[in-house]
């Protein structure tokens, strides 16, 4: 009974972590630009299995060495870093859709022909780097940071001893992440798709604004910057 109590733990835990903040507002950011459910189940999937990966590989480091390592220290330094990711996610997202415009020239018959030309900031990371690439890479930092229920998943599993006990724990709170990761991304999808392309755009921003914002808040709880300090 005590297995399958921890079993349960580790997967409601897996839900719940896949909706802390961080997490939302960064994956939002690749999927507020999808528009279809298999682009937006990819991307999902793929930060999903970039968190699990890293975050096993943690799990078995932190349990071999267990009397040597300082483990809260070692994972909130990780915290800086999704802190730095979220920020420049955020630019990012603001940058795609802002429109500039630029003169282009061309002759037909020897007569030239001007044209003017909209382009969009940000078109060339859509283009060259596609997002289910960019949410895994974001998922193998989020693995690295993931000091909160996966924590406490390692503390229970310390105690009870056992290796496999705790990578089938870690497993099935891996198994919870996708899986609330990609209810979210669904739910978003058809949300977003109900609204114009104005509307997604500007659901874009949100996104954006808010990953910077949370960005600096964990800048002020885990650095002595008083810049970011003063801000919050």
């Amino acid at each position: 009974m005590e297995l399958f109590s921890f079993a349960i733990l580790a997967f409601i835990m897996g839900i719940k972590h896949a909706f802390d903040a961080d997490h939302i507002l960064i994956v939002s950011n690749f999927l507020s630009r999808a528009k279809r459910l298999d682009e937006t189940l990819n991307i999902s999937l793929s930060w999903g299995i970039g968190h699990m990966l890293t975050a096993g590989i943690m799990t078995l480091i932190i349990f071999y060495n267990r009397n040597s390592i300082p483990v809260i220290m070692l994972l909130e330094n990780f915290e800086i870093i999704i802190a730095s990711i979220m920020i420049v996610m955020g630019i990012i997202s603001l940058t795609i859709g802002i429109p500039l415009r630029h003169k282009h020239e061309h002759k037909h018959d020897e007569i030239k022909h001007e044209h003017v030309h909209t382009h969009r900031v940000g078109g060339f990371i859509n283009k060259d780097l596609k997002s289910h690439h960019a949410s895994f890479g974001v998922g193998i930092i989020h693995g690295l940071a993931s000091n909160d229920e996966l924590f406490i998943i390692l503390i229970l599993g310390l105690g009870i001893g056992s290796i496999t006990t705790l990578l089938g724990a870690l497993l099935l709170f891996s198994t919870g992440v996708v899986l609330g990761m990609t209810a979210f991304s669904i739910l978003l999808l058809k949300f977003s798709g109900i609204f114009t392309k104005n509307f997604r755009l500007i659901l874009n921003y949100g996104f954006g604004i808010s990953a910077i914002i949370y960005g600096l808040y964990l800048f002020s709880i885990n650095t002595n910057l008083e810049i970011v300090n003063y801000l919050f």
